[in-house]
């Protein structure tokens, strides 16, 4: 029995971080275990992207680097939701890191489009907790709308397998 975990995510600078440190942490929990054969697993088996510090489409483009540079190409992109599931009654500020949430530079290289996963990444997380039930964590870093449009979908299906929910939450207009 493992752990597997979902990084849900609107990936901006913060997030970047945080998935770096994922990958570093999978690996270390890898190299721990081969010392002591645990047969204990924990596994990032997806990341899911949603619109949030900047579109969907620019938070798949900017996971994708973050994996490239970090030669972790295997683990599986999600193209998630690309609205709100609740219009905000207020104004958000635009591109507070830029239009594609890494400050707008440019980059020598374009990332492999193709290695996005063609499932929809709400379907994917309901996909994921049938497969491993109770053994799928969340990492929910950006807004939470895929994992609110998956209750909305599956509802009890969906939560009853869920394992652990982390939230990095914000402020009171997060």
């Amino acid at each position: 029995m493992g752990r597997y975990v979902v990084y849900d995510c609107d990936v901006g600078n913060d997030d970047a971080w945080g998935l770096m440190m994922l990958i570093k942490a999978e690996q270390a929990y890898k190299n721990r275990q081969e010392l002591t054969d645990s047969p204990k697993k924990f596994e990032i088996i997806g990341v899911t992207c949603v619109q949030g510090n900047t579109t969907v489409e620019h938070a798949v483009v900017n996971t994708l680097r973050v994996l490239d540079v970090v030669n972790r190409n295997d683990i599986p992109v999600f193209k998630g939701c690309s609205n709100l599931f609740k219009p905000r009654p207020w104004e958000n500020p635009k591109y507070f890191v830029g239009k594609d949430g890494f400050g707008d530079l440019e980059h020598e290289q374009p990332v492999d489009l193709t290695l996005v996963r063609p499932e929809h990444a709400v379907n994917a997380m309901y996909e994921f907790v049938c497969k491993y039930p109770k053994q799928v964590d969340f990492l929910l870093v950006g807004p939470l709308t895929n994992f609110a449009m998956c209750i909305s979908m599956y509802g009890s299906k969906f939560l009853y397998k869920v394992g652990e929910i982390y939230i990095m939450g914000g402020n009171y207009r997060g």
